[in-house]
């Protein structure tokens, strides 16, 4: 098919969706109400990235990258990548023993209701037969409609079955390949597997590490608010929930990522990556949380005052927070007092301490963190706990 007529198919498919291509109509999108009942999926990644089967699935890339592990395993093993690039692979991707029965009939036994193999990843090599690009495995590789073989097993076992793309960050996945003698030579044309390997652009590592963390923490706290997860380690951070119940999710997710992050450090020896990767979960860890339970940090007051009246009722009229009397006895004078107490959030709290100054400037005055406050204008009592 060509372009033109491709891109006129896909405005067709979108103006007789159900969903149109604004955000006010994507807002409108709810999570099927069997995905909330599934209690197991499974979610693949099998490619040609599968052969050399070494750092992830991002090794098209990382293999192009000059000082990386990938880039000196690649030498090594395969030689240099002029000779043999990533393209090289393909006809060793046979997939020989691939079974789909097997699959299915292994993940039914483990109980999943559904199943997401990847479509296409970033490499640009399809497992499916495509229209679009002969670069497929179908036409390539192992010769056949993995994706459509894989489907045809599972809805025969009452399984629904996904298929996740990752075409998006294509453009810039085999761009190293420019920067040294390579196979990634132009001219390269639409339709090309390297195709266009743009530059990924001069972004500081420090400056992606940081927002890199600030944008994961956000989409994957707000998938967490729909009481859903995103297939991966995050399942373990649900489970880690249920038992520790008092530790926030955020700090969960720290936990379990400092682990993964240590473990690479070991098994790859790049100690900068390390680090950067540790300001990550951080920063992740941190986000997270404030986008999961709010930032409504506030500082619990306790004053001790002669004129507790006055200042009780002022904080009251001017800040119109609500404020309790705790009944107490000075074990000096042994004289019955009013302490007042009362939970202010922090942009508050100066002028609490204001009030206090000017009614009693010899009033006690102690005050202390808070993160967790329920109650009206804090948190909801019955809010779903994550």
């Amino acid at each position: 098919m060509e372009k033109s007529a491709y891109l006129k198919e896909i405005d067709r498919i979108i103006k007789n969706g159900k969903y149109q291509d604004t955000w006010e109509s994507l807002s409108q999108y709810r999570i099927p109400e069997w995905y909330k009942d599934t209690k197991l999926g499974i979610f693949i990644h099998w490619g040609v990235y599968s052969v050399p089967a070494f750092g992830s699935e991002w090794y098209s890339r990382n293999m192009y990258i000059q000082g990386s592990p990938e880039y000196k395993h690649h030498i090594e093993t395969y030689g240099p990548h002029k000779d043999f690039g990533y393209k090289d692979f393909i006809p060793m991707f046979k997939a020989e023993k691939f079974d789909p029965e097997a699959w299915a009939d292994l993940f039914q036994q483990a109980g999943a209701k559904y199943v997401v193999p990847v479509a296409e990843h970033h490499d640009g090599f399809q497992m499916y037969k495509s229209e679009l690009s002969h670069w497929n495995a179908y036409e390539m590789g192992p010769k056949r409609d993995v994706l459509g073989e894989l489907e045809t097993a599972f809805e025969k076992r009452g399984m629904i079955t996904g298929a996740s793309s990752h075409r998006v960050e294509h453009w810039f996945f085999m761009g190293h390949g420019k920067e040294f003698d390579s196979d990634v030579k132009g001219p390269l044309q639409r339709g090309d597997l390297y195709w266009p390997a743009m530059p990924e652009g001069g972004i500081d590592d420090l400056l992606g590490a940081f927002f890199g963390a600030v944008v994961l923490a956000v989409g994957i706290a707000l998938v967490f608010r729909a009481g859903a997860t995103t297939g991966g380690t995050d399942i373990l951070v649900r489970l880690l929930k249920l038992r520790y119940k008092h530790i926030e999710t955020g700090k969960l997710f720290f936990c379990t990522d400092l682990v993964v992050v240590i473990c690479s450090m070991v098994v790859f020896r790049n100690v900068n990556t390390g680090l950067y990767a540790l300001l990550s979960i951080m920063v992740f860890a941190i986000v997270f949380d404030v986008v999961l339970y709010g930032s409504d940090t506030a500082k619990m007051v306790y004053v001790v005052s002669e004129k507790e009246e006055r200042i009780a009722r002022r904080i009251m009229d001017e800040l119109e927070i609500g404020v309790t009397y705790v009944h107490g006895q000075g074990a000096y004078t042994e004289k019955e007092k009013r302490v007042i107490l009362c939970a202010a959030k922090k942009q508050l709290f100066p002028k609490v301490k204001e009030i206090v100054k000017e009614e009693d400037p010899q009033a006690f005055l102690i005050v202390s963190s808070a993160s967790d406050i329920y109650g009206e204008g804090f948190k909801d009592h019955f809010a779903e706990e994550f």
